[in-house]
């Protein structure tokens, strides 16, 4: 998407570092651009949560900071390079994400060429009109999407060789709670590292997951995070939808949990032998699982109780979101499931069920070659 593109003004010499603050863990990745345009990996490195993080926000600045000058220092040491890494590229996310539409018009009094200050002045009337009318919210991204000329709307940005006298910009914004965006930059501060760009989730799947054509044709990316649902459905080059749920696999795990099983327990069982859908398991079985919290030191489950306690849990996260796709299906071509949740067996099945849309596990594989 050119107008998603931003203006890398990183030393081509320093390595590129791009950090993910997720629900369950913080993770930084570092690259170096080649003389092809290409990239080449250099190394990857990840941090469990450990409680500063609650449904994609940060909450504790000291720890947070603390983490995220440890990740780089350990991304550092991995690529071998002599200069600390002082500044990253962020994705933001949570569930006090939103998205809004704001109209500028401008009346120019007569027809006149449409310059960059104009431009700039239009874009930052937006940021302050929506600051001014919920000052408890920040804006985190801003995009111009649609242009008006005397009434006539074009998609792309307008060159300084056009005129008009009546000027529209409908701007796409994703705001956050002012506290959420404060956070992420004073746990930057503590950690003595800057920001480079940050892009909200939405902006970065719509890049990594979708086609020119999807684009255009229309796709819902449903991210199953760990504390988190989210919900992007695009078309036109616009964003129609964005919608957090504040709820994730983590939920599951939890109902797993129940009295008898520790966190990571019930993690495991999920992760290894969980099943979306009941109806898919074709040989019941019962698993034997440890317990400290039962005299006899385990407890008994089925494959199908298993099934039945995921699928339950399923209903309450994606069933709402399932109905707002379904409203857009006039506008949607296809549905990606992304994130941790999607890699749950027969989550694909569980959602077709529900729509008459095609489903697949969104991947960013084809943007990677094995060397």
């Amino acid at each position: 998407m050119s107008k998603k593109n931003k203006q890398n003004k990183h030393n081509d010499s320093c390595p590129l570092v791009a950090m993910d603050i997720g629900g369950s863990s913080i993770k930084a990745i570092a690259a170096e651009k080649l003389d092809n345009g290409a990239f080449r990996i250099l190394g990857l490195e990840r941090l469990s949560k450990q409680g500063y993080i609650d449904k994609g926000i940060i909450t504790q600045t000291t720890d947070a900071g603390f983490c995220i000058g440890r990740i780089l220092t350990q991304l550092t040491n991995r690529i071998g390079i002599s200069d600390i890494i002082d500044r990253a590229f962020v994705t933001i996310g949570g569930r006090l994400l939103q998205m809004a539409l704001v109209t500028v018009k401008r009346d120019l009094v007569s027809r006149n060429y449409i310059s960059d200050k104009l431009l700039d002045s239009m874009r930052k009337e937006c940021q302050e009109k929506l600051e001014r009318s919920y000052p408890q919210l920040a804006v985190l991204t801003i995009e111009a999407t649609r242009y008006l000329l005397d009434g006539v709307e074009q998609d792309y940005k307008p060159t300084n060789k056009q005129k008009t006298r009546y000027f529209e910009i409908v701007f796409t914004v994703f705001v956050g709670k002012r506290e959420a965006k404060e956070n992420i930059l004073g746990s930057f501060n503590r950690a003595n590292k800057s920001i480079e760009y940050q892009w909200v989730r939405p902006e970065a799947h719509i890049t990594a997951l979708t086609t020119q054509d999807e684009q255009l044709n229309g796709v819902a990316i449903v991210d199953l995070g760990a504390q988190t649902t989210t919900l992007t459905i695009f078309s036109r080059d616009n964003y129609l939808h964005t919608h957090v749920i504040p709820l994730g696999g983590d939920d599951i795990t939890k109902q797993l949990q129940g009295d008898s099983l520790s966190f990571e327990i019930a993690e495991k069982v999920k992760t290894n032998f969980g099943c979306a859908l009941k109806e898919l398991i074709r040989e019941d079985k019962n698993l034997r699982i440890p317990s400290s919290k039962q005299a006899s030191g385990y407890v008994v489950y089925s494959l199908s109780q298993i099934a039945e306690i995921i699928e339950s849990v399923l209903d309450e996260i994606l069933g709402p979101v399932m109905q707002e796709i379904n409203h857009f299906a006039d506008k949607t071509t296809k549905i990606y499931l992304t994130g941790g949740g999607a890699l749950l067996k027969g989550i694909l099945q569980y959602t077709q069920r529900q729509t008459t849309i095609s489903v697949e596990y969104g991947s960013h594989a084809e943007w990677l070659e094995t060397d």
